[in-house]
């Protein structure tokens, strides 16, 4: 039997298209490389200093944003009815 709370949560929920969704997969995918990327192999890298510049860790969070917001675009363009919830500028 479903309960309420069940029910409200299945109403407010997202479908997203196949593309925007396999490409949020892949955004996730980039985020585990870099997270991989950063961690330490061996105890003794525990406190290791990792050489990275300012600008390529922008460019890391640069690229992430861009690829995220054309996936939301492609959403709100892709929704006919009007009931994508408005993105806060």
């Amino acid at each position: 039997m479903e309960s309420e709370l069940d029910t409200a949560l299945y109403d407010d929920s997202l479908h997203l298209p196949a593309d925007t969704y396999y490409e949020l997969l892949q955004i996730r995918d980039q985020l585990v490389m870099y997270t991989r990327f950063v961690a330490p192999v061996t105890r003794q890298e525990d406190d290791a200093h990792l050489d990275l510049t300012r600008n390529m860790l922008a460019d890391c969070f640069a690229q992430l944003a861009n690829r995220l917001t054309q996936a939301l675009e492609s959403t709100d363009s892709e929704s006919n009815d009007g009931s994508a919830p408005p993105r806060n500028q």
